[in-house]
């Protein structure tokens, strides 16, 4: 037997106002799975709300008996707060049903409490079950780049520019400094590869000279600052960036011409 996420919530609201479900009282739901996020900034913006907002409307779905049995046992611990209970369950859930509802209430939690690990399973459960949200593929870069995996964050930061989101490709220059010479390759690889399609992305070409820069580079770094240097549409704090980092390449090249 099947039932939806309408039938789900129907349920557990007669359930907590009949008290035959749960002996607490009906109370407001803190609810911190409607958490919204931006795109490079999730890890600066974690709320400190005490009861963060009510949850969003997803579409209804099916689910099977026993998924909706465990569902109920989600929610139910989300009222009496017991977020971890619930955590568990919700992406055990996502796991099982592969529902983009479900998974994105998932991650919202996970991100909520910290728990990364979760939430980068939760959210690319979410972005393969919703390829076309875009809050999807941005929680899935973030958590990606927190796990080191810049090479794969990098489709889902496309996929946000694709839909028409705003894609902070210069962070992966930034990010690229806590990896190992191997891991910078293929990073650098990637967005080689990606200049093929987007040959004028600013973001792209700086992050480029960054990571060449910090593989010894210098002259391809020093090629690609000049070229953004002649775009005046670079913004004064991008050229900021890219003045020191050619001031940092022409001290390196002339530090290597002292030792030649």
């Amino acid at each position: 037997m099947k039932f939806s996420t309408k039938f789900l919530l129907i349920t557990l609201n007669s359930c907590l106002l009949l008290g035959g479900c749960t002996s607490v009282a009906p109370v407001e739901l803190a609810d911190p799975v409607a958490e919204k996020v931006e795109p490079a900034s999730i890890e600066e913006k974690t709320s400190s709300a005490s009861k963060p907002p009510l949850p969003i409307e997803y579409p209804v779905a099916s689910f099977e008996d026993d998924s909706l049995y465990h569902l109920l046992v989600a929610e139910v611990a989300g009222y009496r707060r017991d977020y971890d209970t619930a955590l568990e369950k919700y992406v055990e859930m996502a796991d099982l049903t592969r529902d983009a509802g479900v998974a994105a209430r998932a991650t919202r939690l996970a991100n909520y409490l910290k728990r990364n690990d979760m939430a980068l399973k939760a959210a690319q459960i979410w972005s393969e079950a919703e390829p076309l949200n875009i809050d999807a593929h941005r929680h899935a870069a973030d958590q990606l780049m927190r796990a080191g995996d810049l090479e794969a964050a990098i489709y889902h930061m496309e996929a946000v520019r694709n839909l028409g989101g705003l894609a902070n490709f210069d962070i992966f220059a930034y990010r690229a400094a806590s990896l190992d010479q191997e891991s910078r390759s293929a990073l650098l690889d990637a967005i080689t590869n990606l200049l093929e399609r987007r040959p004028d992305d600013e973001q792209l070409l700086f992050s480029k000279a960054v990571l060449l820069e910090q593989g010894g580079e210098f002259e391809g770094t020093l090629e690609i600052v000049n070229q953004l240097l002649k775009d005046q549409r670079m913004a004064t704090k991008e050229n900021t960036q890219l003045v020191a980092l050619k001031a940092n390449v022409l001290k390196s090249l002339h530090l290597s011409l002292i030792h030649i």
